[in-house]
């Protein structure tokens, strides 16, 4: 069959599973009913096997993986249960990890690899990104188009109060997450196309310039953390990976046509852009994406939200420090989390201890490991490496700020690039065998 009739389906189904919407005529969100059919596909393949004494294998690597979650997921529950808590939030994310996540990344991915490569995989994240930014600034610029976007979801009216708080421009997107994790999501497509760029140099294309910017848009009207993944993107491009390589041509090249384009695009949307719309780019965006420069105490690397974060990190009990409370959200009011934190490591060493989060971080750090060891699966390049290496900093970094170890959506993200690496991986070392 057609690639070409066949890639809409690839980037539908990356879209619905990664973004995971909560659709309103829809019982379940998009990425768990996804997750869950590819779930019942694999336990049936295993049962017929085990029914029909066929023999069952499965890697090594990934098997070491599928036990180190089984084990947190265990934890969790028994954490939950000697505490007295009752608060299984952490054992329902590690649970869904083993029951949605991973089966629908390799899912999805095994059901496309007959017809596409690994770089077209990547390609195909890269657009959902892309897709997923014109949502979010069709939803800025036009109220007809937030009114329908949002007239889809279950939560509506809760994204619609928060998009008023916050001015109009944030809280957008047609996804499950629509703040700091969703900014994430949208640098890690930003990342991909300095690998692209990385890989080939044709791919220093106008299109993907296009894209670059786009996406880049998006992650400003979503959250800032997303910032560090342009950053990253900028890194992967910068950095040399061959010895006859000219230094900086390919940034040089990619920044000179990014400089054109923009220049010549903020004269043209300045002409279309409605008043009001330039005015909260003016006076609610722009000091907002900017504050970590220009802010009122006049600090460099400094915002409100930082400053904050750093007060929800503290030294607790001894015995909570080692093995939790057992209480992730606060039990007197659902809408905060215990000890009203939100740092992402500080949540855990509350719930868990540092046992917990201890294992937590190893499996991550495996993880990522086995992605490196799995990236000729994706290119020999070097380039891929260090977009993996990049990938793990950026994540464990990032936690600091967030839960986003157990985030939905960039959970699913990670899961869809490993089972991509592992599966070309595992296709090209049986072809080099034979």
């Amino acid at each position: 069959m057609n690639k070409f009739i066949i890639k809409p389906f690839l980037i539908v189904f990356l879209f619905l599973f990664i973004y995971n919407p909560p659709v309103k005529f829809l019982p379940l969100n998009t990425g768990v009913i996804i997750g869950a059919v590819f779930f019942v596909l694999y336990l049936l393949r295993l049962l017929l096997k085990i029914d029909l004494s066929k023999q069952v294998s499965i890697n090594k690597d990934v098997l070491r993986l599928i036990i180190l979650i089984a084990a947190i997921v265990m934890y969790s529950f028994l954490i939950a249960i000697v505490s007295g808590s009752g608060d299984f939030q952490l054992f329902r994310s590690y649970l869904a990890f083993l029951v949605f996540y991973l089966p629908g990344s390799f899912g999805i991915v095994q059901l496309f690899k007959k017809y596409f490569t690994g770089i077209d995989i990547l390609k195909a994240l890269v657009l959902i990104t892309v897709l997923q930014s014109i949502i979010i600034l069709g939803m800025f610029v036009n109220p007809v188009v937030k009114a329908f976007f949002f007239s889809l979801l279950r939560d509506a009216d809760d994204r619609i109060k928060q998009n008023l708080i916050s001015h109009g421009f944030r809280f957008l997107g047609f996804s499950f997450g629509s703040s700091w994790d969703l900014s994430l999501i949208q640098s890690v497509g930003v990342m991909s196309i300095a690998l692209l760029l990385k890989l080939d140099k044709s791919e220093i294309s106008l299109k993907n310039v296009m894209f670059f910017l786009i996406i880049s848009l998006s992650v400003f009207l979503a959250g800032r953390t997303g910032i560090f993944g342009i950053f990253f993107a900028l890194i992967i491009i910068i950095i040399p990976i061959k010895k006859k390589e000219i230094p900086l041509y390919r940034f040089l090249k990619f920044g000179s046509i990014f400089s054109v384009i923009t220049f010549s695009l903020f004269f043209l949307i300045r002409s279309f852009v409605p008043a009001e719309v330039a005015d909260i780019v003016k006076e609610n965006v722009l000091p907002w994406a900017i504050e970590v420069f220009k802010n009122d105490n006049g600090v460099v690397f400094e915002t409100k939200s930082t400053n904050e974060l750093k007060t929800q990190y503290f030294v607790p009990a001894a015995n909570t420090f080692l093995f939790g409370d057992g209480y992730y959200i606060n039990p007197s009011d659902p809408n905060f989390y215990y000890m009203d934190t939100d740092g992402g490591y500080m949540r855990h060493i509350l719930f868990y201890g540092i046992v917990g989060t201890g294992l937590m971080v190893v499996i991550y750090l495996v993880l990522f490991s086995q992605m490196l060891k799995f990236s000729y699966g994706l290119h020999k390049s070097t380039a891929v490496k260090i977009y993996i290496f990049l990938l793990g900093v950026y994540f464990l970094f990032a936690h600091i700020k967030g839960d986003l170890l157990t985030a939905n959506m960039p959970v699913k993200l990670i899961c869809v690039i490993y089972s991509t690496l592992f599966l070309f991986y595992q296709s090209k070392e049986y072809q080099e065998i034979n």
